[in-house]
């Protein structure tokens, strides 16, 4: 019988239903002592809990007695359902001393050492599956797309996603032809049994097909997707004309930019420039003194706490601004941060105001926010920001972006 199997039979279960299971693991996890873990997996913890998250959703563990919680809507319940519930003990219980990410992706079935199967038995989760998209790509692309899966160039279509962030599924699909039905693989990493156990796969495989379900079912009636052609009722921008009038402005002026970037994927798309990945006042100086006019600092402060952010930007506004003072030098600062508004904004332009207003003695007129990267496919329109899914506007808040564990959010205006 399959991995599959079982977990397919536990779906939509909850965990305490399993009474003799559900306390053998919470009673193996009380009094629970976090720091193995917690040193492996670069999870946080305090004397109350032990944090994780599961498909980029948050939760956590109860160390005085050993009950896993989520939140859900701001609140945390300790309502799991069984296949979510033992992912997370799993991991916690499997994870070896020293686990290796091989990058070396194999079918999921081959995992469990089982050398032959019947074919004639059908797989209980991806069967259905397969018969749900059968002819339907562009939905099943939609559905990927709506749970935060990254397109990746394999078979018709193929998307990975973040179960920990240390243990990634690919789901490929290929579509009927004259000679094949429609197939669905879903592929692990070769090590992925150095963190879970083999028969933990197909919880994961559960949870993340019931993902996309229920993506695509979700209603919302405060923020409604919309066709692509929504833009055409904007006037069309003369790009050429932008671009000389900024060019134009561009010579009028002597300030220096600095750039900070939250995360490194921003430098990715720039060339020609600087990039400093600290803010030393050596550093910041070295950019001053560049003939470019534009520099930038990688802060990578997305993966900071709030504690940690606030200082680093302290000490950058302070830095920048003494450096622009020395150097008799206006500075344009550009907070550069996630095209889904997952970031720590407004703090960190707030500090940078407050920090350059005091050491030049200045007052700064405001901050111009520009939700928009065209390539990406984001728009903010009527005041709501949107993500393109193929030939679709969907709000951010309905996609899966908004759910990130740090940086989740409801509204999309």
């Amino acid at each position: 019988m399959s991995v599959n199997y079982h977990a397919y039979q536990s779906r939509g279960v909850l965990f305490e239903e399993y009474e003799v299971v559900c306390q053998q693991w919470r009673e193996e996890f009380s009094e629970y002592k976090p720091e193995r873990i917690a040193k492996i997996l670069h999870l946080e913890t305090d004397q109350e809990y032990l944090y994780l998250t599961y498909f980029r959703c948050p939760y956590r563990l109860r160390l005085r007695d050993g009950v896993l919680e989520k939140e859900v809507e701001e609140q945390w319940t300790d309502k799991l359902y069984f296949n979510e519930a033992m992912s997370l003990y799993h991991l916690l219980h499997y994870t070896k001393d020293l686990p290796v990410v091989s990058g070396k992706w194999v079918p999921s079935h081959t995992i469990d050492g089982v050398v032959s199967r019947n074919p004639a038995v059908k797989d209980p989760l991806l069967s259905p599956f397969e018969t749900k998209y059968n002819g339907k790509i562009e939905s099943f692309k939609k559905a990927c797309l709506l749970a935060g899966g990254e397109a990746l160039e394999i078979g018709d279509a193929a998307y990975e996603f973040e179960v920990f962030p240390w243990v990634h599924l690919r789901l490929v699909f290929w579509d009927a032809d004259e000679d094949f039905p429609t197939q669905v693989q879903v592929l692990v990493d070769q090590c992925i049994t150095d963190f879970v156990h083999y028969e933990t796969v197909g919880c994961m495989i559960s949870d993340l097909l019931e993902r996309l379900e229920r993506g695509l079912k979700e209603k919302r009636t405060m923020e409604t997707t919309v066709s692509i052609d929504i833009l055409n009722k904007y006037p069309k921008v003369d790009e050429e004309e932008v671009e000389r009038l900024l060019e134009q402005e561009f010579r009028k002026s002597d300030r220096k930019i600095v750039v900070l970037d939250d995360d490194p994927t921003g430098v990715q798309t720039v060339h020609d420039v600087s990039v400093y990945t600290d803010w030393s006042k050596e550093s910041i100086e070295n950019g001053f003194s560049e003939t470019n006019r534009l520099f930038y600092i990688l802060t990578n402060s997305r993966g900071f706490t709030e504690a940690q952010t606030e200082n680093v930007h302290k000490e950058i506004a302070k830095t920048i601004s003494e450096v622009a003072k020395a150097c008799k030098r206006d500075v344009i600062l550009v907070s550069r941060s996630d095209s889904t508004l997952r970031g720590h904004y407004p703090l960190e332009t707030t500090l940078l105001k407050e920090g350059m207003e005091k050491t030049l003695g200045i007052s700064v007129d405001g901050e111009i926010l520009c939700p928009f990267f065209k390539e990406g496919g984001r728009f903010t329109l009527e005041n709501t920001h949107y993500v393109r899914y193929g030939e679709e506007l969907v709000p951010a808040a309905q996609t899966e972006f908004a759910k990130d564990a740090t940086f989740g959010y409801h509204h999309s205006d």
